[in-house]
């Protein structure tokens, strides 16, 4: 699913908190009956978005769903609205993928070098089991899974548990949009 935010705001270029509460409750009414599992945020057709606008409506709007539903952004051609966008999650301190037309990749809190490889690895392969994880990045499987949980937890990334080839369950681990 895909949702454009400029169709849930007043104007082209939203912007301070009270804007943002009000695009809030309009998207939040969108994704809430939308069955989909992850959604995107388009922010094609905005020409300008402050930090706080983006707090208050899209960092809001993935904090209240956190666990059930996950966002990924597109279409931010800007650099100062991707900076913004990147404020705005920061401060509310949630994570985005971004996708992009080089790639993909997070913005919001700060994490740790460690931890950047691994989204990486997981960015690159698409989905990720722990033991493959911990062979490719050279981590224990406890390691790995710890890192994978918390990542997960913090909304990086997507955890679904599969049927293993040996006939078990295992998780399997992806972003948003893999």
């Amino acid at each position: 699913m895909l949702l454009y935010l400029k169709d849930f705001c007043e104007r082209n270029d939203p912007w301070g908190s009270s804007q943002g509460k009000d695009a809030y409750q309009n998207l939040q009414q969108e994704v809430s009956i939308a069955e989909e599992k992850v959604i995107g945020i388009s922010l094609k057709g905005l020409i300008f978005i402050d930090p706080s606008f983006f707090r208050e409506c899209v960092s809001t709007l993935a904090s209240h769903f956190r666990g059930e539903k996950y966002f990924f952004l597109c279409d931010i051609n800007d650099p100062d609205i991707m900076d913004n966008c990147r404020l705005g999650s920061i401060k509310h301190g949630v994570p985005f993928l971004v996708k992009g037309p080089s790639g993909s990749f997070f913005i919001g809190p700060e994490i740790s070098e460690p931890n950047t490889k691994l989204l990486d690895y997981v960015i690159n392969h698409g989905q990720v089991t722990t033991p493959n994880l911990a062979r490719d990045l050279k981590l224990s499987v406890q390691n790995a899974s710890t890192r994978l949980k918390r990542l997960t937890a913090e909304g990086y990334l997507i955890r679904k548990n599969e049927g293993s080839p040996t006939g078990g369950r295992e998780f399997v681990y992806a972003t948003p949009i893999s």
